[in-house]
């Protein structure tokens, strides 16, 4: 089993927070770590990989933080300019490309996750996407389910127990009738080959898996843990061993089970 957790990261700067949060890290046996609206650098991200066993994927807040440092200055030039000061024009000009530039960059992520195909690259950053974004992901989230007793269930830790006894009892071994399946398979022509069969009973490798990524539909969930094909394929190199461990492990207890 592979163990992934993402977590909205602050104060993680701090070094006393830094290593405590890794050493806890270190002791669960997490295998990927995806962390958020971390201000890390290259150097310090260099540093903390010394520090973890596993894995570390992140997206970092350093774009919000130039365009909020942007925006700072362009108000301190703007407000010169209104006191008749002589101030750089070109440099000025710099500035509001850089702002723009940043700008655009975030308006094709909030266009990306809103999934609005139909968004041009000439389209600006507006509150339409957000919102959109926004929408989307309350759209996706359960608020209600009926449990046992056909009684609805709105608390978080209720829904979530429901789902888990649906998917215990979904995937949970039963007896079989042997008998019955036996008259069921004799009745059954089509056989597959030597070949084939040599082939399901060897074991799992990492062609097969890269393979089976590329093959799958784009911009789909493979599964619960809400991570799509194109991040698997684009962190291949980086997973491959951790995927063929899980993928190994699950036939494994499939074929014992």
């Amino acid at each position: 089993m592979v163990l992934l957790v993402s977590h909205n990261c602050n104060g993680l700067r701090n070094i006393v927070n830094c290593k405590k949060y890794f050493s806890i890290a270190n002791e669960r046996n997490i295998d990927i770590l995806l962390l958020q609206e971390t201000f890390w650098d290259i150097e310090l991200v260099e540093s903390i990989e010394q520090l973890y066993n596993g894995k570390i994927l992140m997206s970092n807040g350093i774009n919000r933080r130039q365009g909020v440092a942007i925006l700072s200055r362009l108000q301190r030039i703007s407000e010169r300019i209104a006191n008749g000061e002589i101030v750089d024009l070109a440099y000025y000009e710099n500035l509001k490309m850089e702002l723009s530039a940043l700008e655009e960059e975030r308006c094709k992520g909030a266009i990306l996750r809103s999934k609005a195909y139909w968004a041009t690259e000439s389209d600006k950053c507006t509150k339409y996407f957000l919102q959109l974004e926004k929408h989307k992901q309350e759209s996706n989230c359960i608020k209600e389910l009926l449990n046992d007793n056909n009684e609805s269930v709105c608390n978080t830790e209720d829904i979530l127990d429901v789902e888990y006894k649906f998917y215990k009892k979904l995937y949970s071994s039963v007896e079989i009738d042997e008998t019955v399946m036996n008259e069921f398979l004799e009745n059954v022509d089509v056989k597959i080959t030597e070949d084939d069969s040599i082939m399901c009973d060897e074991d799992i490798s990492l062609q097969e898996i890269e393979f089976s990524l590329k093959k799958m539909s784009k911009n789909k969930s493979p599964g619960s843990d809400g991570l799509t094909v194109e991040f698997y394929c684009t962190f291949f190199s980086s997973l491959k061993d951790i995927l063929l461990k899980a993928f190994s492990n699950c036939r494994r207890t499939i074929m014992y089970v």
